[in-house]
């Protein structure tokens, strides 16, 4: 019986949202159009005639919002919900304007059945309308109390220092367990994690740490038994060099070696090469030094997400101070030790957010490396010439870490004219009152704004497409990953995506520290889960040793011979 009560509290409230949503939307467009009339009736005639008759057209508005059917319809739609607030503030300035003190500040009192926010207070503070109000005691109450509700979600920054004090300790381990234990999104996915217990735990650890390094990184193993990819804890900038210097050299598990597959400055290219095995670090075997000084930092939500972070990002982090001793095995299995900086490298090199090529067989090639702003999408548009004769595109998203998903929806926009499916987002929705009822639940509530993309353009690619993806394809790169599977619109290719993606809460902590949650929860268009699992390839393709030193790329090759393949069934 318990669990029958559960499921209908989780889906009661996208039930009433669907299925009052065509309704929701005319009562929407009815109360803005009486806006917007009262907004043109102030501006055609400002005397007190024009604004008694704006006031009437509000009043209309505010009559059909209070409504009880449409108030019910506004529960499940969040823009319907908040013309009240439009319609309120409107009237408030109308009556301002007309020296109705009262009616005007009983209406800035009602909005706050909307939220109170110190945004709302500086709103009303910055409005010259409400002049005449301000130095009206009932006014300044009404700015107090929208203040505080940004004292009561005020961060705990403190400035560095190198020992912090026991409350500062406490205040941060407190922030980030309390803010999970209400808002994280994925704590199905740590079943066995006792999260009360884990903060006594680690109560006395924080408590015990002599210097702020050590405290944080004590907090830094707190934040992966949550193992979510976008939930984690940072150290002060203080700490940047003593914790987080990394040479310009990228290494890859791959057959369960550990390579090198790129150096980025070539000064250091000349004692390590892409190819190279790193069979022990500061005379630890490989694998043993990550167990010892890495994987317990490693925010991770698959294994695939785990051994990206743990043998390419996080493995040669530390101490710019104290140089890595390096043992390489090469390709023709002898052996050398060399010893370099974390830092140090004057000739580093940059890599290139996208790219555009078109490759033998007139296949066009897009790499976009970053979702972080829009170079893929400018990438894309300045090729449009090349790319809509071409006989295939690939899209390489494989070093994509994310960004907006906006960007990789605008790149998809090329490939369809009609609209398309994205991702489904939900965040939590269990209250204080759920408890007080005895019912210790999860809820959950549909994000706003739907999930659909449309953009129509002028030009759109009709031809085969695939895509590239890999284990190091995150967050928003995978979301883009999900609307192109929905739309059916061609094979992805290489190996499972990060699994990890959603909305990062983000936090200051006491000594410059900070912190994220992940405080959405994202899921395919259908429900179907992929964050804690990854965007599964239609043709799995994983690098080999061989094809590392080689200089070989067998998921791109496998790509252009679908296209090829898809090409000529085509013809």
């Amino acid at each position: 019986m318990h669990r029958h009560l559960i499921a209908t509290l989780l889906f009661s409230l996208s039930a009433t949202c669907a299925g009052a949503a065509t309704q929701a939307e005319r009562d929407y467009e009815q109360i803005k159009n009486l806006r917007a009339d009262a907004s043109r009736a102030i501006k055609k005639d400002p005397s007190p005639q024009g604004m008694q008759q704006a006031a009437a057209l509000l009043q209309q508005a505010l009559a059909l919002l209070d409504d009880p059917e449409v108030a019910a319809r506004g529960t499940g739609n969040l823009p319907l919900h908040f013309k009240g607030f439009d319609v309120r503030y409107d009237l408030a300035v109308l009556y301002a304007r007309q020296g109705k003190k009262d009616e005007a500040l009983a209406l800035l009192d009602a909005l706050a059945q909307f939220g109170q926010a110190a945004r709302f207070a500086e709103l009303f503070a910055n409005d010259a309308a409400f002049d005449g109000l301000k130095a009206d005691p009932r006014f300044q109450r009404i700015l107090s109390a929208h203040r505080a509700a940004s004292r009561v979600w005020d961060k705990q920054a403190t400035p560095y220092r190198p020992v912090l004090s026991n409350e500062e300790k406490v205040a941060g381990l407190s922030l980030f367990w309390s803010e999970a234990r209400h808002s994280f999104a994925h704590f199905d996915h740590v079943p066995d994690l006792d999260w009360n217990k884990t903060y006594h735990t680690y109560l006395a650890k924080v408590l015990a740490a002599p210097t702020t390094e050590a405290y944080y990184k004590v907090m830094m193993e707190l934040a992966p038994l949550l193992q979510d990819g976008h939930t984690n804890i940072y150290a002060p900038d203080a700490l940047q060099d003593k914790l987080y210097a990394r040479p310009p050299v990228v290494t890859t598990l791959v057959e369960n070696k550990v390579l090198v597959t790129d150096v980025r400055s070539p000064s250091l290219a000349q004692r390590i090469r892409a190819g190279d095995e790193l069979v022990a670090i500061d005379g630890k075997p490989v694998k043993t030094y990550a167990q010892d000084y890495v994987t317990r930092y490693v925010s991770a939500s698959t294994p695939q997400d785990r051994d990206v972070r743990t043998y390419s990002y996080q493995l040669l982090m530390g101490d710019a101070g104290k140089p890595l001793q390096l043992r390489l095995r090469g390709a023709d299995g002898k052996e050398r030790t060399e010893t370099i900086g974390r830092t140090g490298y004057k000739d580093t090199q940059k890599v290139q957010e996208s790219e555009f090529r078109l490759l033998p067989g007139n296949i066009a090639y897009l790499r976009v490396n970053t979702f972080e702003n829009d170079s893929g999408v400018k990438a894309l548009e300045a090729a449009l010439p090349q790319l809509m004769p071409a006989h295939g595109l690939i899209i390489d998203v494989r070093a994509n870490g994310g960004g907006s998903d906006e960007y990789g929806y605008e790149i998809l926009s090329y490939l369809s004219s009609k609209p398309f499916a994205t991702s489904r987002s939900y965040v939590r929705d269990d209250t204080a009152l759920d408890r007080a009822r005895d019912m210790d639940l999860i809820k959950w509530r549909p994000t706003e704004g739907g999930n659909t993309f449309e953009h129509r353009r002028d030009r759109v690619y009709t031809g085969p497409v695939a895509v590239l993806i890999g284990p190091r394809s995150f967050s928003a790169a995978e979301d883009f990953a999900v609307a192109y599977e929905a739309m059916q619109r061609g094979p992805l290719i290489g190996m499972a995506t990060a699994g990890s993606t959603g909305q990062p809460l983000f936090m200051d902590l006491p000594g410059g520290g900070s912190a994220r949650i992940c405080v959405k929860r994202d899921v395919r268009p259908d429900g179907r889960m992929f964050v804690g699992q990854g965007v599964q390839p239609t043709i799995i393709v994983e690098p080999t040793v061989a094809d590392v030193r080689a200089g070989r790329d067998a998921a791109l090759e496998r790509a252009i011979e679908a296209l090829r393949i898809e090409q000529t069934a085509q013809k």
